[in-house]
């Protein structure tokens, strides 16, 4: 992972936002939903690519090289795993379900330290949610396919993540 790249993930994201007039800088009212956020997120990770693998065999060779023996099947050497390929993309879409669970948790916690939240409402939440990952588990190969070779925007993104991810806080608030 590059540091350097992920930081300029962060710095993108916040002009993009700013770009679009959703800079919570500016007020209440000009603060992105976390939605927006997320997308926005998803969008420059997977642009800028803060991940990198290299290839088993290549490592191998190297660790080889330096007098280490590896026990790793051959097969595990000469397989190529499109896993490696999407790794830019499995990030971008945990980063934007994990903005979305923090932000989903946290209205929750607070909802329920007013006393508004029962167990019943928290049940049909977590019912909610497991709901989405299922739905997401089920389309994750052609999400990971789409982000990697579809052309989005950071609002594209963001629409795409409200629509994978829905609002779990809305079970909560209807």
């Amino acid at each position: 992972m590059d540091n350097k790249i992920v930081e300029d993930c962060a710095i993108q994201t916040r002009h993009s936002l700013a770009t679009y007039n959703m800079d919570a800088t500016k007020g209440e009212h000009s603060a992105p939903n976390h939605f927006k956020e997320a997308g926005h997120y998803a969008y420059w990770v997977r642009k800028l690519k803060p991940l990198r693998i290299i290839s088993i065999a290549g490592a191998v060779a190297i660790l080889r090289d330096k007098g280490i023996q590896c026990s790793c099947p051959e097969d595990m050497l000469t397989a190529e795993n499109r896993d490696f390929i999407l790794v830019n993309e499995y990030a971008a879409l945990f980063v934007a379900r994990a903005i979305v669970n923090a932000v989903e948790n946290r209205h929750l916690d607070a909802l329920g330290s007013e006393g508004k939240v029962n167990e019943d409402m928290r049940r049909q939440f977590q019912e909610y949610r497991s709901v989405v990952n299922r739905r997401l588990k089920r389309m994750s190969d052609d999400i990971l396919m789409s982000i990697r070779y579809n052309s989005h925007s950071p609002n594209s993104m963001a629409i795409l993540m409200e629509a994978l991810l829905g609002s779990a806080a809305d079970v909560i608030i209807n």
